[in-house]
């Protein structure tokens, strides 16, 4: 199966700045792209650009929080499809197929489910083994995984495993976040009640 080299830029980029709280023209100059990336239709990023707009991202606002702040930001308010497909499924397994689906074409990662009778696990890696994921997505990736099982149960769900070697996770506030504290491991997974 051929891979994507370019990613679609998803329209809640700007909202997730505006939310937040940055620049968007700051973001974009520190990652060294097009002032006007986001009102482009079809725009697209190779794997280089989309690592440089997340390091544009977490530069620029420079909070030890960061994962934690962006990872929560999504809404039911705010529509992107592969989310919407996620909240539309009949239980976590279901959302977890459609939302890995989705992942590798609006980003350079895949999302692994595997599920048995009792537990389900998600992996997530890079496409592109020279590429790897910078520590901040990992951390992000894996706090908006948690906060759509939540959003779409209306449920404090923890996981019952997290492991990851984001560094993000050294900190406390990961641990009251997931209910647990992650483990250090070279794999970036959960482990949810299925």
């Amino acid at each position: 199966m051929v891979q994507a080299t370019k990613f679609a830029v998803d329209p809640l980029w700007r909202l997730v700045l505006k939310d937040i709280g940055v620049n968007e023209n700051e973001v974009l100059k520190r990652a060294q792209l097009p002032r006007d990336l986001f009102s482009q239709k079809n725009a697209s990023l190779s794997v280089v650009e989309y690592f440089r707009l997340w390091e544009g991202l977490e530069k620029s606002l420079n909070d030890p929080s960061f994962p934690l702040l962006v990872g929560q930001m999504i809404s039911t308010e705010s529509f992107s499809p592969p989310i919407f497909a996620s909240l539309c499924s009949p239980n976590l397994n279901v959302a977890m197929e459609r939302l890995s689906r989705y992942k590798k074409l609006i980003g350079p990662m895949t999302l692994r489910v595997e599920k048995d009778t009792e537990e389900t696990t998600i992996s997530l890696d890079c496409l592109f083994s020279e590429n790897p994921l910078p520590d901040s997505l990992i951390a992000t990736e894996l706090v908006f995984l948690v906060h759509l099982v939540r959003l779409a149960t209306r449920e404090q769900i923890n996981p019952l495993f997290v492991s990851s070697s984001s560094s993000w996770f050294k900190r406390s506030d990961y641990a009251a976040y997931f209910g647990i504290k992650p483990s250090v491991g070279n794999k970036h997974q959960l482990r949810i009640n299925g």
